[in-house]
């Protein structure tokens, strides 16, 4: 006859025990954070921010953006007044983009071509936004104009600018074979308003980073 051992039940869980493992749950592993690169004078000509929460990023020779420049300058002997407009921005075949466009009329030693003039002219500090459209006869001032891709255009001049500022954080002279000029840092934080037309404001902030030539 047989017998059957009984065992106690925490005999039975005690013997089991040595041949039960856990599964550890697998860790996600932390999602990396992209700290963005500081802009500096000498990062790629470029319009980075948002346009009323969206986000702008319109780059010299990227998805079909280009910087252009254009300067006007009526030099002057002492004690008359040279007159200049210095205008540069990044945009596209369809004229889509940004330009911001800086006049002054006052009295420069030497001609367009000297850059200790247009350093001068850039100097670092903070630009209130002009109130009305520059031109070459322009006490001073400094705008930004927009063109969307569908052809609608905005500027600064075209309301209030109570709080806006162009703060230019930096400037470097470029003098060799290729270029003469200057490249600028400037955070623009501004209003833009319907050129020519009915339509909503568009809040701008903005870091710029362009050229202009002398």
């Amino acid at each position: 006859m047989k017998k059957i051992l009984v065992l106690p039940a925490f005999l039975v869980i005690a013997t089991l025990a040595p041949f039960t493992s856990c599964t550890k749950e697998k860790e996600t592993p932390d999602t990396p954070q992209v700290v963005p690169t500081e802009l500096t004078v000498n990062s790629d000509f470029q319009f980075t921010g948002t346009l009323d929460g969206a986000i702008i990023s319109h780059v010299d020779y990227k998805n079909g953006f280009n910087i252009h420049t254009f300067n006007e300058y009526e030099s002057a002997s002492e004690p008359d007044t040279s007159r200049a407009i210095y205008e540069s921005g990044i945009g596209n075949s369809n004229s889509q983009g940004f330009t911001l466009v800086k006049g002054a009329r006052a009295y420069q030693k030497g001609d367009e071509n000297n850059l200790d003039n247009l350093m001068v002219f850039f100097a670092k500090g903070s630009y209130t936004l002009f109130n009305e459209k520059i031109n070459i006869n322009t006490e001073k001032g400094i705008e930004l104009n927009y063109r969307d891709a569908s052809g609608n255009e905005w500027a600064s001049y075209g309301g209030s600018q109570t709080g806006s500022v162009v703060t230019i954080e930096d400037v470097k002279k470029i003098d060799n074979a290729n270029y003469h000029g200057v490249i600028i840092k400037a955070k623009i934080k501004c209003n833009l308003y319907p050129v020519g037309g009915s339509g909503t404001s568009k809040k701008a902030d903005l870091t710029a980073i362009l050229r202009y030539s002398s």
